[in-house]
């Protein structure tokens, strides 16, 4: 057996990494943990995060400003992308070294058959022609404590998944559909079937005063 040319050291102290925060992509409508297809980068940085068995995505050993800019990509697993977030969030302070970051489902979304559903499209009126208002915020308040949201994509496409409070009565019900952008909004009533995907006959116009009507969920 030769010998070594050189002494080997061994280190005494060795690196621990250290968990500076974690991103949290849960969706908005379901509260559960995106597990896959989510990307997260902090903005100025190269760092990539690790992604746990939790579906966390990990930054560590990073230094330490005031705060961090994160911009998330959840395009692969269905949902509207880039989101922006920052770290400490303003929302949950408490929440230490988790970032919680909701995601808003595409209208491509596949959801499953039964689930109550509210699907349109959001146009402005320039005049000559009927242009796609994209990002719009749209949401129904089903009681004091459940508010399901959702945002038109580039198309002005919307679908807004609602779930039913438990104490509700059986049959169709009416929900008011609130739809905003910038200075404009607007708001109207709908009647919903449970269990039922609900389309518009037409686009509904920020600003505006059309009420489309829906097709009938019943048809096949």
């Amino acid at each position: 057996m030769s010998a070594h040319n050189a002494p080997i050291y061994f280190d005494d102290k060795p690196r621990v990494d250290e968990v500076t925060f974690a991103v949290v992509p849960y969706d908005s409508f379901s509260g559960r943990v995106v597990a896959n297809g989510v990307k997260a980068a902090v903005d100025g940085l190269l760092d990539r995060p690790i992604r746990n068995f939790s579906g966390h995505l990990v930054f560590i050993n990073l230094p330490l400003p005031l705060g961090y800019g994160v911009t998330i990509d959840a395009s692969d697993a269905g949902y509207l992308s880039p989101v922006h977030a920052t770290f400490p969030s303003d929302h949950n302070p408490a929440a230490a070294r988790r970032l919680m970051v909701p995601l808003t489902r595409l209208p491509s979304f596949p959801y499953a058959e039964a689930t109550t559903l509210i699907r349109g499209v959001v146009v402005r009126d320039s005049g000559t022609a009927t242009v796609p208002v994209s990002d719009a915020s749209i949401w129904v308040a089903a009681s004091a404590n459940a508010r399901f949201n959702t945002t038109s994509d580039e198309r002005g496409a919307f679908a807004l998944p609602l779930s039913r409070p438990a104490h509700g009565h059986p049959g169709p019900y009416t929900v008011t559909l609130h739809l905003e952008k910038g200075e404009a909004n607007r708001q109207f009533d709908v009647e919903i079937n449970e269990g039922k995907s609900h389309s518009f006959k037409e686009p509904i116009k920020l600003p505006g005063n059309n009420t489309p009507e829906f097709f009938d969920p019943n048809q096949p």
